[in-house]
């Protein structure tokens, strides 16, 4: 058996539950001025998570960059 688990946020969940009901519905069920801004939505919240991978991948090296400076002076005393 293969099974897949999912971590997000609650605002994830909520927008993924949202968009979820509103993309499978037929397209003649769903409102055209819904699509545009369900897109644009999308597309935010995908830049977010990119900007915030970036973030916590700058931070890591920010602390790597930190500690080997700290090794460095310790070696120097």
């Amino acid at each position: 058996m293969i099974v897949e688990i999912q971590v997000r946020t609650l605002a994830q969940h909520l927008w993924a539950a949202a968009s979820h009901y509103l993309n499978y519905k037929e397209r003649k069920d769903v409102a055209s001025p819904f699509l545009r801004p369900m897109g644009r939505i999308s597309a935010l919240l995908d830049m977010v998570d990119d900007e915030y991978d970036r973030l916590l991948n700058l931070m890591d090296k920010l602390i790597q960059s930190m500690e080997i400076k700290e090794q460095e002076d310790k070696k120097d005393t």
